[in-house]
């Protein structure tokens, strides 16, 4: 399993407001919390992943940059682009429109979904590359 370190993720952060809202100023508001999420992904309980899968460990990035609010500003475009990498870097694409990812992204904002529901989506919308 390959994971996304702290810097790429803040340059996915620093890339999506040069692109999008370049005014937009830049930077990790929570460090610790940035740790937290490129780290829980990895870790055993009593010899079992907390996150056993791709899914779910692509789900938990996803939810916890956008709900965390780990940057200044751009969390959830930072969290939707992390995802995809994420997913790359493992085989798998996410296939899904810009109209649908955006709507989700900000359900996950604004909703309680469940990590259940987050993994279903992110399943539903995910295939393995060949």
């Amino acid at each position: 399993m390959k994971y996304l370190s702290e810097q790429e993720i803040i340059k996915i952060n620093r890339y999506v407001i040069h692109k999008y809202s370049p005014s937009e100023p830049v930077g990790v508001i929570h460090s610790t919390a940035l740790n937290m999420i490129v780290e829980t992904p990895k870790q055993n309980v009593f010899g079992k992943e907390l996150y056993p899968g791709v899914i779910e460990k692509s789900a938990f990035i996803f939810k916890s940059i956008i709900q965390k609010h780990v940057f200044i500003n751009g969390n959830k475009r930072t969290a939707f682009l992390a995802l995809n990498m994420f997913l790359n870097m493992n085989g798998y694409k996410l296939n899904v429109d810009k109209v649908e990812a955006v709507s989700f992204t900000v359900k996950v904002a604004t909703e309680s979904l469940t990590d259940k529901e987050i993994n279903t989506w992110i399943g539903t919308h995910t295939e393995k590359m060949i």
